[in-house]
């Protein structure tokens, strides 16, 4: 069977992707955003930043977190938290509330990324596990090439909360 068509394969390359997806959709509606919030584009650019220093340090702990409490534990957390904070983000009515779901989003986006990986390394040995996490990487890459086009889409009919809705759709 092909990697690109095994579902534990499809399932980590879908974890590892969520966090540059809630990036890569978002970044062309930040006027949209910007006039929703009345705030300008450069406190929207702002919540980028909210979302990747949490996510990034993060990267440092979810591993750890994993290793003790386990790695469907952390994730079902990670996305329950990204989850709820995509909820947030949807809901929010000004950019400050916009910046702390961000923060959330990044808190629980990462774990996807570093537990998919620590997964492979648990479920794959050798030769097996390179093949693997190289699979994974070429979806992950090939999964964000795809999203301007998609959330343009989004954009071209949508409110600020349309986006992060359309996370559940």
């Amino acid at each position: 069977m092909s990697l690109f068509l095994n579902p534990k394969v499809i399932a980590l390359a879908v974890l590892a992707s969520l966090a540059p997806f809630a990036i890569d959709t978002y970044l062309p509606g930040f006027h949209i955003i910007a006039a929703d919030l009345s705030s300008t584009p450069g406190y929207v650019q702002q919540s980028l930043t909210f979302y990747l220093i949490p996510y990034t340090i993060m990267t440092l702990f979810h591993g750890a977190i994993s290793d003790s409490i386990g790695r469907i534990t952390t994730i079902k957390w990670g996305l329950a938290l990204f989850f709820f904070a995509s909820i947030g983000c949807a809901l929010a009515t000004s950019i400050e509330e916009l910046w702390l779901f961000r923060a959330l989003q990044g808190i629980g986006g990462g774990a996807g990324n570093v537990v998919a990986r620590a997964m492979v390394r648990d479920l794959y040995e050798g030769a097996q596990a390179q093949r693997v996490m190289a699979t994974v990487q070429i979806m992950w890459g090939t999964s964000s090439k795809g999203n301007g086009n998609r959330s343009n889409n989004v954009w071209d009919c949508a409110c600020c909360s349309s986006y992060f809705w359309w996370f559940f759709t």
